[in-house]
């Protein structure tokens, strides 16, 4: 297959640091075959001194095979070329440093159906051992199972009660999320109260009718959304923000009405407790809650946890295990410390969320790692890591002059320290990158593709080309497929 003048043009190409980005089908693969070719032809280097790495062993194989089978009768030791899986790299790279292979944690293979499962099991570890655990858990799965989209992002309440379906159910025509006390509420906020309450077994009326009547030519009969039996209390939870106001969809009078539910339990000498979105987006609903029911005399009994655990159950709440697993190797991958991630709160839309999620974490991800060093083993992250370790602290020399990574869309913040670790241990060798940032399918991994959009940031100056024909299909698909995608 004769190559293209654009493929001629990326595989010539011999600057400190190379970046092709690809389409999808224009022949990558070739390309970095044509660019082993090229570097053997130019004697910049000799086949031993390649490396071409690919993110998994397929991948990596099928390289292998293209290079030895194309360069075999054009460069004398051209099988020298080492083409292989990062993985495979700091496995190698470890084992010679260290004298001996390390061992693999068990669940390392195991595939995304199952791969919580080490998860789910220290979870319970911890939740049998420390009440404290427990009591977190089950409040990120009770109170934070679904994220909170705010209010003012909706456009109209016709919007807003689409996406009341899509988070919760519609029965009879009452909208509506599930509570774990069993009714419907109206909206992610309300649940978290509700689920707050019946956790921490505080007896409540969800839109109790008001006990004076309210109905009249301008009013319904009034519905506080939460009523307290014990200490005869009202409670409602206003959509208002930082400075009192309502989202823009909601109709004019939301205002009003607030103002008009204030005045009559003034009149009416009726206790009221107030709660907002905005004291929720601040971390404080929950703690100003605490207080105000402890203050007006409420007991607080904990529910026992199998009551808890079954109703959980019987809803279908996630345990977010495999989730929890991909959040692990997102961290790791991208060497995020818990102090990184503490600092990352703050940013966050869902304060209340995040504090929850980051709060299961810290214990869960110090277990994790506890159960690694008990078992003696690494897992895939380790692996880069330990590399990345060995290689900077000299204690590893590589021998390679040109390093070849294929789909860089892919590469995780950790593997781009590996390769940056051996560029900066050989100022001479040459990098040469291949992807297309359109095409990165590894985020559940680690992958990062602001480092390809950001190359010439994360490794130097570079020489930039481009693969703009696609071999794949015709001009028709390309045409319809690219509408499609730009649309988003």
């Amino acid at each position: 297959q004769p190559l293209t003048d654009e493929q001629r043009q990326a595989a010539l190409m011999m600057e400190d640091r190379n970046l092709v980005i690809a389409a999808a089908g224009s022949g990558k693969s070739s390309t970095v075959v044509a660019k082993i070719a090229s570097a053997l032809a130019a004697k910049f280097c000799e086949p031993n001194e390649i490396l071409a790495l690919a993110f998994n062993s397929s991948a990596a194989e099928e390289l292998e095979k293209r290079s030895i089978a194309r360069l075999s009768t054009l460069f004398e030791g051209s099988n020298q070329v080492v083409a292989q899986t990062f993985h495979r790299l700091g496995l190698d790279i470890i084992t010679s440093v260290e004298g001996k292979r390390p061992d693999l944690a068990p669940w390392a293979g195991e595939t995304q159906d199952n791969a919580g499962a080490v998860i789910e099991e220290i979870a319970r570890e911890l939740a049998a051992n420390d009440a404290q655990f427990w009591l977190r858990w089950i409040t990120l799965r009770a109170i934070c199972a679904r994220p909170n989209k705010e209010l003012p992002r909706f456009e109209s309440i016709a919007d807003y009660d689409q996406y009341l379906v899509q988070v919760g159910e519609d029965r009879d025509g009452h909208k509506g999320i599930r509570t774990l006390n069993g009714e419907l509420v109206k909206s992610m906020e309300e649940l978290a109260i509700a689920n707050w309450l019946f956790i921490n077994g505080v007896p409540y009326e969800y839109e109790k009718s008001y006990e004076y009547d309210t109905a009249d030519n301008q009013h319904r009969q009034y519905h506080p959304d939460f009523y307290y039996p014990e200490i005869d209390c009202y409670h409602e939870h206003f959509a208002l923000d930082e400075n009192g106001r309502a989202p823009s969809f909601f109709s004019g009078d939301y205002e009003q009405g607030v103002a008009w539910k204030r005045a009559l339990h003034t009149s009416k000498s009726t206790a009221l407790i107030e709660t907002t979105s905005a004291k929720y987006r601040a971390d404080t609903l929950f703690s100003d809650l605490q207080a105000d029911l402890k203050a007006r005399g409420q007991t607080f009994r904990p529910r026992p946890r199998k009551e808890i655990e079954d109703r959980l159950d019987e809803l279908k709440v996630p345990s977010f295990a495999g989730f929890i697993r991909t959040f692990i190797v997102h961290a790791k991958s991208n060497d995020l410390t818990p102090a990184l991630l503490e600092s990352k709160v703050a940013s966050q839309r869902d304060k209340f969320r995040a504090k929850a999620f980051l709060a299961v974490m810290s214990s869960l991800m110090a277990a994790y790692e506890k159960r690694l060093r008990s078992l003696n083993c690494i897992d895939f992250e380790d692996m880069i890591m330990l590399a990345v370790r060995h290689i900077e602290a000299g204690r590893y020399v590589h021998p390679y002059k040109l390093v070849l990574v294929d789909e860089f869309q892919d590469i995780s913040r950790c593997r781009a320290r590996l390769v940056k670790a051996m560029l900066d241990q050989k100022p001479d060798a040459r990098l040469f990158a291949v992807g297309d940032d359109w095409q990165s399918i590894y985020r559940f991994a680690g992958a990062d593709p602001s480092i390809m959009i950001n190359f010439a940031k994360e490794f130097g100056v570079t020489s930039t080309s481009y693969l703009t024909r696609t071999f794949r299909s015709n001009q028709g698909i390309a045409d319809v497929a690219s509408a499609f995608v730009q649309a988003n």
